[in-house]
């Protein structure tokens, strides 16, 4: 059999792999025929992740079997050819990719398992359309002619960064693959490009200029020709910047245009006079500068591997700006209500240790406004400001006439606020407030994917922190400033619930008025009374939040009145659609604020607990009762309701309450015995 004969058949026969076999750690090639080829071959799943190589590849890249499995091969080439490599290699194996359209050679410069730089050149065939999603890649001497790579690839100006390369087969649609080039170019990560979210001719270019781009990729797909064009475009950051973009029609076996391929190459500091973007012969320095420095400085925020190296990044970079005198982003506290420091360049000690009240209107400046508002706030002139008459010799002794605070935030979570200050006034008016409103959302949306990453590699949960401001305003409650905590509530028959929790001793008078003020709940019941600590038991007649909870897969973990104000968190598993989340918490309680989002470890189960496997062994009576008997003070001593009051909230008598508990009990006991003696 011939090499060519065997390839054809890896690429074309059945798929035997599946997706345990990207965690294969050793052993021969799970294709027979792998081994039969002289030549290196390795097969790819539909994210370029390796999932069988052969003997000849892992020679020639001096590297174990275990490492490339499982990895993407992209991750094995130098930095430069990875974004290029990737571009192909999603295309490549897009269940929308139009049969006949190949990238027969891609050139790569792969690293050895010495640390060598090794070039080589990649033939791809795809498994269409018996096995969609694998391809398989042949590892070949390069071409003689020094080329990248062959007909019809990302055009080689993509190592001319910063660049953008695209594929798109609708010329006048939405692009089906974007290299990494684009938060460089422009601001935007690839997924916004390739999803739709932010379209590239309705969005980014230019309103001006739209007719023209859209009219030279028109006429190029119509004659199957390449075409070149320059315009302006809005990047992310703000402000316009210049680019030129070059592209050419692709070509399927009948010989019709079925792609576009092109590269869009930043060209703002090429520009000379009479440059054809604009046609005015004019260059703007200043604001097109500050738009460029900005624009890197978001595309080097996604490269940051944490949260601290994104804010110590970004102070750096902007400090390091003539126009600026220094920066600094402050994090959100939302117990305490204040900002306080967590990066800073440009000046030490900004805050001299202490955090910036938000809560309250008119205090905290221009940063407790960003946080309250969720929009930049600007201060043009300190000198002329009212609101700075009081810090008017700060400002001088850290030399700064104006300043921009923009929240960090990502759709409903606010990280943070970042600070800019500079040394003359009305330094961030117009396009420049913009151009760093645009920067604290790329940084927003820069941690909430690291959080995302983070969840889903270190099975860490979500966890929200929710607030319902003035309980006594809004029910007519007495202001006191104790604390009411719920703990569980238990369903019962009929749709009725059983609500148990503590409160201080100051807060009796706002519990006895509870059914009064609160529809749903039908009675309330202070089972124990302390110097130190109220117990009480509610009946109500809607779920609490803690039951809609479970129902969403989530949990409530605490749920507590302090000082007037209803404070909900709730943890979600890996992956939830947290806004989904907040719609149904907003179904209950329209008015609920957000307040924080972060990761925190899942706890894992100590050894020799129970965790959820004893109840599952218990039937729902029992459990009922059970909860309600530990919730409601039963196990305690001196006990904090007797059997019969249980009894009595439950609606049963009270030998059927006992009789239930001493099953539970028994079950419960059972489980933890024969577990002490497996573990002994």
């Amino acid at each position: 059999m011939s090499d060519r004969d065997a390839q054809s058949r890896l690429g074309s026969g059945r798929d035997r792999t599946t997706d345990g076999d990207r965690n294969l750690t050793g052993g021969a090639e799970r294709d027979p025929l792998l081994g039969l080829l002289e030549t290196g071959v390795c097969r790819l799943d539909a994210d370029g992740a390796v999932v069988e190589v052969n003997g000849a590849f892992l020679e020639t890249l001096g590297r174990e079997r275990s490492a490339l499995l499982g990895e993407a091969l992209s991750a094995f080439v130098v930095a430069d050819d990875r974004p290029r490599l990737s571009a192909v290699l999603s295309w490549y194996d897009s269940e929308n990719a139009t049969d006949g359209v190949r990238f027969d050679a891609v050139r790569a410069r792969f690293v050895t398992g010495d640390g060598e730089r090794l070039a080589r050149e990649l033939r791809l065939d795809a498994a269409r359309p018996a096995a969609a999603g694998r391809t398989v890649a042949v590892l070949g001497e390069p071409a003689d002619d020094g080329s990248i790579d062959a007909s019809p690839d990302l055009p080689g100006l993509v190592d001319d960064l910063p660049a953008m390369a695209y594929r798109c087969r609708d010329p006048g649609g939405t692009p089906d693959v974007v290299t990494d080039g684009s938060v460089d170019v422009a601001g935007y990560d690839p997924e916004a490009l390739e999803s739709g979210a932010v379209g590239w001719r309705d969005d980014v270019v230019h309103p001006e200029d739209r007719d023209r781009v859209r009219g030279a990729v028109r006429e190029a797909v119509t004659r199957g020709d390449s075409f070149a064009t320059a315009y302006r475009i809005r990047p992310a950051g703000g402000g316009t910047r210049r680019v030129n973009e070059y592209g050419r029609a692709v070509r399927g076996p009948d010989g019709e245009p079925v792609a576009i391929d092109g590269v869009v190459v930043d060209a703002t500091d090429r520009t000379a006079a009479g440059d054809p973007a604009d046609g005015t012969g004019e260059r703007r320095g200043g604001d097109d500068e500050f738009a460029a420095i900005v624009s890197r400085i978001s595309a080097g925020v996604v490269r940051q591997p944490t949260r601290d190296e994104i804010e110590r990044f970004v102070c750096d970079r902007l400090a390091a700006v003539d126009a600026v005198a220094f920066a600094w982003i402050g994090g959100i506290d939302s117990r305490s209500e204040e900002v306080t420091l967590r990066a800073e360049a440009g000046v030490e000690e900004y805050l001299d240790g202490t955090g910036i009240e938000f809560r309250e209107e008119g205090r905290g400046g221009p940063t407790g406004r960003a946080v309250r508002t969720g929009e930049p706030q600007v201060v043009s002139d300190v000198r002329a400001d009212p609101e700075y008459e009081h810090r008017r010799e700060h400002a001088s002794e850290h030399g700064y006439r104006s300043a921009v605070a923009v929240p960090i935030s990502h759709e409903d979570t606010r990280y943070g606020v970042l600070n800019v200050y500079a040394g003359r006034p009305n330094a961030f008016a117009g396009e420049r407030r913009a151009m760093v409103d645009g920067l604290g959302r790329t940084v927003g949306h820069a941690i909430a994917a690291l959080e995302r990453k983070r969840a889903l590699t270190n099975d860490e949960m979500v966890e929200l922190e929710l607030r319902l401001r003035d309980l006594p305003s809004a029910f007519d409650l007495p202001d006191a400033d104790g604390e009411i905590r719920f703990e569980r509530a238990i369903p019962l028959e009929g749709g009725e619930y059983l609500e148990y929790g503590t409160a201080t001793p100051e807060m009796v008078e706002t519990l006895r008025l509870l059914p009064d003020r609160l529809d749903f709940v039908d009675e309330l019941h202070v089972r124990e009374e302390t110097d130190a600590r109220v117990r009480f038991e509610s009946r109500l007649s809607e779920p609490p939040l803690s039951c809609i909870m479970a129902r969403r897969g989530s949990r409530l973990t605490e749920a507590v009145v302090r000082d007037g104000d209803y404070h909900i968190v709730v943890q979600l598993s890996p992956g939830t659609d947290v806004r989904r989340v907040l719609r149904t918490v907003r179904e209950s309680y329209p008015d609920v604020e957000f307040v924080s989002q972060r990761q925190v470890s899942e706890p894992s189960p100590r050894p020799g607990t129970l965790g959820t496997s004893v109840l599952g062994e218990l039937t729902t009576r029992q459990r009922t009762v059970i909860e309600s008997a530990y919730f409601a003070g039963f196990f305690e001593w001196p006990r904090g309701a007797t059997g019969e009051e249980v009894a009595e909230s439950l609606d049963i008598a009270g030998s059927t309450f006992h009789q239930h508990l001493r099953k539970a009990q028994g079950t419960v006991l059972e489980q933890l015995l024969s577990e002490v003696a497996v573990s002994s």
